[in-house]
């Protein structure tokens, strides 16, 4: 478990001891907001994350396409922050459709890089920064806990939509050829199933932890061309580079319902 998971999960569990026992009591029967036609605004941020990625990268020789390097980068993409928002309306009792947009921010590590003859890593990857648009729905399941019976698990399913991934690219081409570039994914899908736990704050504030599992549908792909820094293009064109993005893990978020 990464210290980022560690020192946040055990923030969530002070978090939630907290509030179960600092909370007001409800005027009405709790869930009631949980009724056919109840509407709610949700804002929530990012607690940890165990997410990874396999990413596909192919030099070709720009005069002969003969692949130069190909290799299959597994990498971890480690959390340093997400936020979001939503909106989410009950089509039956304890049955909710809801849409929303998040932003992520991750730390992207390269486990076991392949490395020039010099000891440096053949590609480098920055930090990467992604939007999300997200159209679900959550069940509630018949079962209430703690005081009130104002604890209760619900389970859901998200389909996710990523417009654009973006991060810088260092490829070392040799141990005296190192090369800045950009890669600007495609637009990919991902499925997320979800499982988690609403605590009633108050009768018009729902506080929920949701841990999602998340899975590509299809891939960020680009064509990155690696221009030698101080050589004419013309004399020496720049080098393709096929990148291609497959996606998955754990994230976790911390959110709060308001309903209206």
């Amino acid at each position: 478990m990464s210290p980022f998971l560690t020192k946040h999960t055990l923030c969530l569990t002070i978090l939630l001891l907290c509030s179960c026992q600092a909370s007001a009591p409800l005027e009405s029967p709790p869930w009631q907001g949980n009724v056919a036609g109840a509407e709610s605004w949700s804002g929530k941020f990012g607690i940890f994350t165990v997410y990874g990625a396999d990413s596909q990268m192919t030099v070709s020789s720009p005069q002969t396409g003969e692949v130069l390097i190909d290799e299959t980068l597994d990498t971890e993409m480690i959390g340093r922050g997400g936020i979001g928002g939503g909106y989410q309306r009950f089509i039956k009792d304890d049955l909710a459709l809801l849409v929303g947009l998040e932003a992520r921010y991750t730390d992207a590590t390269i486990n076991n890089p392949p490395l020039t003859k010099g000891g440096k890593e053949v590609f480098e990857v920055g930090d990467v920064l992604q939007l999300q648009a997200t159209i679900g729905g959550r069940y509630w399941l018949p079962v209430r806990w703690g005081r009130e019976g104002r604890l209760r698990p619900f389970v859901g399913l998200d389909l996710n939509y990523i417009p654009d991934t973006d991060f810088d690219l260092v490829a070392n081409l040799n141990d005296a050829i190192n090369v800045d570039s950009e890669f600007r994914g495609s637009a990919y899908w991902t499925l997320g199933l979800c499982l988690g736990l609403s605590y009633q704050w108050t009768d018009d504030i729902t506080v929920h932890f949701t841990a999602f599992y998340e899975k590509g549908l299809s891939m960020a792909e680009d064509v990155v061309y690696l221009e030698i820094p101080g050589v004419d293009p013309d004399f020496v064109p720049p080098f393709p580079t096929d990148t291609s993005v497959d996606a998955e893990g754990l994230i976790g978020f911390l959110s709060v319902n308001w309903g209206f």
